[in-house]
C-alpha cells in the first residue's frame, strides 16, 4: 500500500482553502510590480509550490499549462535546457525575463512581498534547504514506488520513504514545521504531502 506515515500535525492544520491553493485553483488579488507568468503541468510539485506561494501572498500571475511531449513553438528559448516550471517575468520597461530553476523561482516570488517566507537565520536557513533537497528526492521515489512491480523493491523503497518521513516529521515544532507560521520548508512539503494525503485515502 501508499506509505502510512505524513504529518499528521501539518496536513490536520491546513484548510480546505489552502489545499486548493496547493493546486493553484485559487484566484489571488491584483498586484503591484513586474507581470509573472507560470509555464508548467498541472500535477507539477515545483509549479505547485510557486503557486501557492504566490497565492497566500496575493500576487497576481497567470498560468499557462503545456504538453511536454509537444512542446510549444518557442519553448527551448524560455527554457533552454527543457525544463518547467519556467516563471516569465516582464518588467516595466516590457523585457522578458524567464526562470527555469525551482530553486531560483521560489527565492525570486519570496522576494517580492516582505517578510518572506525565507527564514533570516543563516544556519536554520540552511537546514531547511536541506531537507527541501531530501523532499525533491521523494516525490519520484513515491511514484516509483506505486508502479514497482517487485515486491522486494516495493518495500526497500517504502522503507526508504517512511526513514525520510520520520526525520521530517521530526523537525515539526507544530503546526507547521517552525511553529503557527508557514515557512519556506513548508510550502516545499505542501504538494508532497498533499499527494500522499491524497493516495493514503484511496488506499484505505
Amino acid at each position: 500500500g501508499i506509505p502510512g506515515i505524513f504529518f499528521a500535525p501539518f496536513c490536520g492544520a491546513m484548510s480546505d482553502a489552502e489545499e486548493q491553493q496547493v493546486a493553484g485553483d485559487v484566484t489571488p488579488a491584483s498586484p503591484s510590480g513586474p507581470s509573472l507568468k507560470l509555464v508548467s503541468y498541472k500535477l507539477d510539485p515545483y509549479f505547485q509550490r510557486a503557486a501557492l506561494l504566490l497565492n497566500l501572498r496575493q500576487i497576481e500571475y497567470q498560468v499557462e499549462f503545456v504538453d511536454l511531449a509537444h512542446k510549444p513553438e518557442g519553448f527551448d528559448r524560455i527554457s533552454p535546457l527543457g525544463k518547467v516550471p519556467i516563471l516569465e517575468i516582464t518588467d516595466e520597461e516590457g523585457t522578458v525575463h524567464s526562470l527555469w530553476e525551482p530553486h531560483a523561482i521560489m527565492e525570486f516570488l519570496d522576494s517580492l512581498r516582505s517578510p518572506g517566507f525565507l527564514l533570516e537565520n543563516p544556519l536554520k536557513r540552511a537546514k531547511d534547504s536541506m531537507y527541501i533537497e531530501l523532499l525533491n528526492s521523494m516525490g519520484p521515489e513515491l511514484w516509483n514506488f506505486i508502479g514497482q512491480p517487485n515486491p522486494e523493491n516495493k518495500r526497500a523503497i517504502r522503507a526508504d520513504l517512511d526513514k525520510k518521513l520520520a526525520l521530517l516529521e521530526s523537525r515539526v515544532v507544530g503546526p507547521f514545521f517552525h511553529g503557527s507560521s508557514l515557512n519556506m520548508l513548508d510550502l516545499a512539503a505542501a504538494p508532497f504531502l498533499v499527494t500522499l494525503k491524497l493516495l493514503s485515502s484511496f488506499d484505505q
